[in-house]
């Protein structure tokens, strides 16, 4: 079944003329915060709780419920696990990182004299977005397909090797693909007949992350409102290396040995947006919360360099004596792009001061990202086109809890993310869960320490490549998640 057009497909991995496409745009504008570990803990749904310093990134107003200041840094460690699955074939990979996905400098103060305005709060925040480190391998022997395949389909399409894209090019000058005398092109799997069976193995290793820069201001108003502002800096980067390597048998392969196919993509840049909230306190035990994140604006630099190597038993041609083949390109782009904006409505049922719950409910349209170029402002047409077809608008709902006896509270809490794609329906109900649970201490002298353990699993499917009659040859893997989060922090 052909999901979308080979144009957009074979941009997922090959690259072309423009690397660009709806994967960029979902990466960029995903989230999954990750804070302080009281944060984390409750799984961000502390929306209409406030009080909390990562808390503002979800609704600002939440730092005008503060009464004190803080200054706290947290420090974490992720364990990661991904299950691969690809034509029947199954491994597992695993990987660490370690992050600080949160620093903030809070000020709050009363203004008992200012009418009903009784308090104000600002300050400062970093947390972390999103994390991308995972690393994924399919290991298969392959009797329907080649990666060259690709290749060799684009080469039919341009017709003439004056018109090959940078990638086309690659195997055409490695000798993977050729041309006949009657002008047609072939390769060794295709060429007088179909002929696969050979060994493949497909590596993607990401790294990088997306992280915010918080400046907040926030006034409370006889504790009954509050309201707040944030002004967010963004950064994103991500590397990405997509290696496939096929190793072809002897007794099935006359000519060719095997070849080698490497990606080295690396994207930075950074986005400005603003975030506006309100909190509400009808009665002692209700806050209810409604927040809008704007779009966010991100500049993006992109570089990837391709490499193919080949070798072969012996050559095609009995006058010509090369074996091998290595040929690489590197493309360089500047463009933006614009994240749709998000809109969470929250609320938060506070018992004396001894329990808690934090339900937030958010909306996100990703169908709305845009891809832009400083140049030319049709550039990114197809772009755009492919992310209104393949992405949606989605629902995602967290729940948190707190229970606080003496110096200690326990938390727990879960979130559950929609699926972001419009075609390609998830096998789980939800694209990502999460679960998770907490500590906290805390001292009269206002030193306190909290700890998180934050479990996620989300199941992606990995585009690889266009096989010769237009179909894309996808991996399932399931990326699997574990945070262990502490945060040291001072109340003043």
């Amino acid at each position: 079944m052909k999901k979308f057009t080979v144009m957009v497909a074979s941009l997922l991995v090959a690259g072309g003329l423009s690397a660009q496409n709806f994967e960029d745009a979902l990466r960029t504008s995903e989230t999954f915060p990750r804070g302080n570990a009281r944060f984390m803990s409750m799984s961000g749904a502390m929306g209409a709780l406030g009080g909390n310093a990562s808390a503002i990134g979800v609704n600002p107003a939440g730092s005008a419920i503060a009464r004190s200041g803080v200054l706290e840094i947290t420090p974490a460690f992720t364990y990661i696990k991904s299950e691969n699955h690809f034509q029947g074939n199954y491994n597992r990979r695993f990987e660490t990182a370690f992050r600080v996905p949160n620093f903030s400098l809070m000020f709050a103060r009363e203004t008992p004299d200012a009418g009903v305005l009784s308090g104000i709060s600002y300050g400062f925040a970093v947390n972390n977005q999103n994390i991308f480190d995972a690393s994924v391998r399919y290991d298969t022997k392959n009797a329907t397909s080649s990666f060259s395949d690709e290749a060799l389909w684009a080469a039919e399409q341009a017709g003439d090797i004056e018109r090959f894209d940078p990638f086309t090019n690659l195997f055409y000058k490695t000798y993977l693909i050729d041309q006949n005398d009657d002008g047609a092109f072939f390769s060794d799997f295709r060429g007088g007949g179909t002929q696969y069976g050979q060994r493949q193995i497909t590596r993607i290793d990401r790294s990088g992350g997306k992280n915010e820069y918080l400046f907040n201001f926030g006034l409370d108003f006889s504790q009954y409102v509050y309201v707040g502002a944030d002004l967010s800096i963004q950064g994103i980067n991500h590397t990405r290396i997509f290696t496939v390597e096929e190793q072809c048998p002897q007794e099935n392969f006359e000519f060719l040995n095997g070849f080698t196919y490497r990606s080295n993509l690396a994207i930075s840049g950074n986005g400005l947006m603003g975030k506006f909230g309100f909190i509400a306190r009808p009665v002692e035990y209700i806050r209810l919360g409604l927040a809008y994140h704007t779009p966010t604006k991100f500049f993006l630099t992109e570089k990837e360099t391709q490499r193919v190597k080949s070798s072969f038993y012996k050559s095609i041609f009995d006058d010509d004596n090369v074996v091998w083949g290595d040929e690489s390109t590197t493309n360089e782009y500047d463009y933006s792009i614009t994240t749709p904006g998000k809109t969470v409505a929250s609320l938060g049922v506070v018992f004396k001061n001894v329990a808690m719950l934090g339900i937030d409910y958010e909306s996100i349209n990703y169908g709305n990202a845009y891809i832009d170029s400083r140049f030319d402002a049709f550039a990114y047409a197809d772009e755009n086109d492919g992310i209104k077809e393949n992405l949606t608008r989605v629902d995602n709902l967290k729940i948190g809890a707190e229970a606080i006896y003496g110096m200690y509270s326990f938390r727990l809490g879960t979130a559950l993310y929609g699926n972001p794609y419009e075609k390609y329906k998830n096998d789980d109900i939800f694209y990502r869960t999460d679960i998770s649970a907490g500590l906290g201490i805390k001292t009269e002298g206002g030193f306190y320490c909290d700890f998180a353990w934050v479990k996620s699993t989300q199941t992606k499917y990995n585009y690889l490549y266009t096989n010769y009659v237009g179909d894309d040859v996808e991996g399932k893997s399931k990326i699997k998640k574990s945070d262990f989060a502490v945060t040291l922090g001072f109340r003043f």
